[in-house]
């Protein structure tokens, strides 16, 4: 219910958190949606999201660990270290 509460505010930030709470679940598929949501937000950031090392967020992130071996991992890191 804490987690639904969030999915009005989309900054990339709120994206990232939310996507750690959901590989911390064990909910993968809602973990990657998030991760490409916060990508997909990234190109429009406000000043604080323009301030995060987000590749560097999701390798330290030990909430991400379990999406770390999936195929989809990579494409994310890489979608986000482009923006």
């Amino acid at each position: 219910a804490a987690v639904q509460s969030w999915h009005g505010y989309e900054s990339v930030q709120a994206h990232l958190l939310l996507g750690e709470i959901a590989a911390s679940r064990g909910e993968a598929d809602a973990a990657f949606a998030h991760l490409e949501a916060a990508a997909g937000r990234a190109v429009t950031t406000d000043a604080l999201d323009a301030t995060l090392d987000l590749p560097g967020t999701l390798w330290l992130s030990p909430f991400l660990a379990p999406l770390r071996e999936d195929a989809r991992w990579l494409g994310v890191v890489r979608e986000l270290s482009e923006r």
